[in-house]
């Protein structure tokens, strides 16, 4: 699996960069948030699942990419992944995911990662 996450804001509240937890709620938080999660093809073709997260707006669908994906391929995988966005549909508002779904733990993972990939 592949995760490429952002966060826009200081995601610990204001003023408060040395805290030891940051202002999450589940998988919400109090700042805006994009994420793509990029799991491994089922086939080792081109195509893979992938969920796009935008703010608290979650979208997931297949999309075309290179069968392995190495850092170095980074540069080019997130041009590839906003032009087939459109082929992604919505799925839940990121509160109404349910822990069954596969991108939860995922997406639960970088969130609980995030004071240290700041």
């Amino acid at each position: 699996k592949l995760s490429i996450w952002q966060a826009l804001q200081n995601c610990y509240g204001p003023g408060r960069t040395d805290a030891k937890e940051p202002m999450w709620h589940g998988l919400s938080s109090d700042c805006y948030v994009q994420s793509y999660c990029i799991l491994n093809s089922t086939d080792g073709g081109d195509w893979r699942e992938v969920m796009f997260r935008f703010g608290a707006w979650c979208y997931s669908g297949n999309v075309e990419l290179v069968p392995k994906i190495f850092l170095e391929d980074l540069p080019y995988v997130i041009p590839a992944l906003r032009v087939q966005q459109k082929k992604l549909k919505f799925v839940s508002d990121i509160n109404s995911l349910p822990s069954t779904n596969k991108f939860f733990a995922p997406l639960e993972y970088a969130s609980k990662s995030l004071l240290y990939m700041e």
